[in-house]
């Protein structure tokens, strides 16, 4: 009798599961993008005048949220055309 339970999984499709979970990752990255620059123009709304201050680092905390995001594109890249 045949177990219906017993799921054989290939490469390919570990493959394609692995590239769906990073390109979950691509959503967070850009959710903590849309978070960083949100509380910074918050900030800056309260106080105007510590636009310069709080400039540099709305920049900094969204090139490192997206750099996430940039990493996970990457690999993604290379186990669609590298990885067989």
């Amino acid at each position: 009798m045949i177990n219906l339970f017993v799921v054989i999984m290939d490469a390919t499709s570990m493959k394609f599961i692995a590239i769906g979970i990073m390109a979950i990752a691509m959503g967070a990255a850009a959710i903590g993008v849309s978070l960083v620059f949100s509380s910074g123009l918050n900030g800056i709304s309260r106080n105007p005048q510590a636009e310069s201050k709080i400039g540099k680092y709305i920049y900094v905390g969204a090139g490192l949220c997206e750099s996430i995001g940039l990493f996970a594109l990457v690999a993604i890249f290379l186990m669609l055309f590298v990885i067989k």
